[in-house]
């Protein structure tokens, strides 16, 4: 019976110490979902921030200005390779006083047209956009020559054979008699068997790394 009595009331202990196993399982179980839960929810509450910073970031990025000269500075909201060759759109637009035709400035550097304003945005042709000519001069005697936009930042224009141009020249246009920048002579192609001589000219920055412009209402 000894045996017997002793050999329940271990039983009893170990039942116990099973129960109390399985209780305490249970209770850190518990913890842990509390645990999960509260770390999900922290997740998505650093979510929520983040996108909220994100959402901020990206409208401070498109804010438009005024200049102290009645300009207006917008963002580039999209650009090659993402657009059509040398277009770009711009987070500006009708409420904020763009108008198709404006001129786009990037400091003294005259870049483009705005060719369609919508309310909030506006779509700019650069200068270079193949297809598109512009009036310009040449260095200091201010050759007059027609460029041609051939696409990435570049321009083609022809002068007789003679000419006096040098790599280096500086091509600018006039608006309201202030000269505009548009760009360099980069190379000068001579072809002794033609009466003309070909002018390659560059922008002077990298179009497609554009982040800001300016706006002028003509």
């Amino acid at each position: 019976m000894t045996y017997l009595t002793g050999s329940k009331e271990g039983m009893r202990q170990g039942a116990s110490t099973f129960a109390s196993f399985f209780s305490s399982k249970a209770e850190l179980k518990k913890r842990n979902d509390e645990l999960e839960r509260a770390l999900a929810q922290k997740d998505a509450e650093l979510a929520d921030r983040a996108i909220l910073e994100k959402e901020n970031a990206d409208l401070k990025s498109q804010h438009v200005f005024k200049t102290e000269t009645g300009h207006t500075v917008a963002r580039v909201v999209s650009k090659p390779p993402f657009t059509p060759f040398d277009i770009v759109v711009i987070s500006a637009g009708e409420r904020q006083g763009v108008q198709s035709g404006d001129m786009v400035m990037l400091g003294q550097t005259y870049l483009g047209l705005v060719t369609i304003a919508s309310e909030y945005s506006s779509r700019v042709t650069l200068l270079s956009s193949p297809g598109h000519q512009e009036e310009a001069f040449i260095g200091d005697d201010s050759l007059p020559v027609l460029l041609k936009g051939k696409g990435g930042g570049t321009f083609e224009a022809t002068v007789p054979q003679g000419t006096e141009v040098n790599e280096g020249d500086l091509v600018y246009s006039y608006y309201q008699q202030t000269p505009y920048f548009i760009g360099t002579v980069s190379a000068v192609v001579r072809d002794d068997g033609n009466t003309v001589m070909t002018l390659l000219i560059a922008s002077p920055f990298n179009l497609y790394t554009l982040t800001n412009v300016e706006i002028i209402s003509t």
